[in-house]
């Protein structure tokens, strides 16, 4: 079979199962966007703040593209500005660490940091539930890796007391709030579990920052733990792209040598560097938008408890996940929203496990109470009779770690 031929079977294979995605155009208005002449109320953005658009966040990114707008090189070579290590330094007072490195997404960030600092030698103990990137990185580090059952920490236990004397360096590899489901780890008993057995903890706080703890600081500073790494998104609740990783000076030292996306890769452009300790002030300065964040996402589990539904999540996180069930169920449930003017995406295999199929409901400070309440409407109205729709979420084997995210 020649290459063209396979990727076509594959793309009808993936059509077939309501699984084929079709990337829209989408021009952002604030709380809405503008698709293909119409208006529709987006839950479909990370911008949990609404920082995305925030004058000031403008105004320095256009004030050092005048300097300069791209990129020059590998920041290990003459890619380093003052505006990317005052960005580092932002950041890593902001998440109570002494380091950080910025990269161009978190994606990297995670990929590069599994694949590139453990090794054949090494065991990594990684969440059924973790996002893809930490995946895929588990994966390039060709370290063994045992996927314990989502937030299960007697499960944990288990693999820490089977591996952890064995291993030249044993990792716990969490999400804090998962982007999927929504929930949040227990950090405090991991950061336990990890010090009891001499193991690393690893914890992402893409979804978590900007939404929770003191200042936006986060689950972990909410725990008042000390991840050995920490990883955040800027694409979120910072209103910006990129990601970082903040831990000690030694781990700053050895990402700057060894972690292949960070060495190989472009330095993120200077006016985004530039605005990193923008966004951070402003992320800071949020506490009556985290309020409202807050108060949008409690309304929206309320509505769809009371009607029945599988509610994923749980407060302080603002990702409010409805289980479906079929992803041809939840594609219609999302096309009937959306004509009635609220766009609301429909999750799918391999985004998440088999038969779970969800509406992920994402408010943001920027949506008013009238729209909250418009949603309230339309979810009523699309999924009141909820018997088609009220699924027990399954959750997933381990084995779902290494099946997910692939091509179908």
């Amino acid at each position: 079979m020649d290459f063209e031929t396979s990727l076509r079977e594959s793309l009808d294979l993936a059509a077939s199962r309501e699984l084929l995605r079709v990337p829209g155009a989408y021009e952002p208005l604030g709380s809405r966007v503008v698709s293909d002449g119409h208006v529709l109320v987006s839950f479909a953005s990370n911008d949990y703040l609404g920082l995305a658009d925030a004058p000031a966040l403008q105004g320095a990114i256009a004030d050092a593209a005048l300097l300069r707008a791209g990129g020059t090189s590998s920041r290990v070579v003459v890619g380093t500005s003052s505006a990317h290590r005052a960005a580092e330094a932002t950041l890593a007072e902001l998440v109570g660490l002494p380091t950080a490195r910025v990269f161009s997404s978190a994606y990297a960030a995670n990929v590069g940091l599994l694949g590139s600092l453990f090794g054949s030698d090494d065991v990594l103990l990684s969440d059924s539930l973790n996002h893809a990137s930490l995946i895929d990185g588990c994966r390039l580090s060709r370290a063994r890796v045992e996927v314990f059952r989502h937030r299960d920490v007697d499960h944990l236990s288990y693999l820490l007391r089977k591996h952890a004397r064995t291993a030249r360096v044993t990792a716990i590899i969490t999400e804090t709030v998962f982007s999927m489901d929504g929930d949040i780890a227990d950090v405090a008993v991991l950061e336990r579990l990890a010090r009891d057995h001499g193991a690393a903890l690893v914890a992402d706080e893409a979804h978590a920052l900007g939404v929770v703890g003191p200042s936006g600081s986060g689950i972990c500073a909410l725990a008042d733990v000390r991840p050995d790494v920490l990883v955040g998104g800027l694409g979120k609740s910072f209103g910006l792209a990129g990601g970082f990783l903040a831990g000690s000076a030694t781990l700053g030292r050895a990402i700057d040598n060894f972690v292949r996306t960070y060495v190989f890769s472009t330095a993120i452009l200077p006016p985004i560097a530039h605005a990193i300790p923008v966004s951070v002030s402003l992320l800071r300065d949020a506490n009556d938008d985290r309020a409202r964040l807050a108060r949008h996402a409690g309304r929206l589990r309320d509505v769809a408890c009371d009607l029945g539904c599988t509610v994923l999540g749980a407060a302080p996180a603002a990702i409010v996940p409805i289980v479906i069930g079929s992803a041809d169920d939840a594609v219609q449930a999302s096309a009937a929203l959306r004509s009635l003017g609220l766009l609301v995406p429909a999750m799918r295999p391999p985004t998440v496990p088999d038969r779970t199929a969800r509406l992920r409901i994402t408010p943001t400070a920027r949506h008013s109470e009238e729209e909250i309440s418009m949603l309230c409407t339309a979810l009523r109205q699309v999924l009141g009779s909820p018997g088609d729709h009220h699924h027990e979420h399954e959750r997933d084997h381990p084995q779902q770690h290494s099946d997910s995210h692939r091509l179908p």
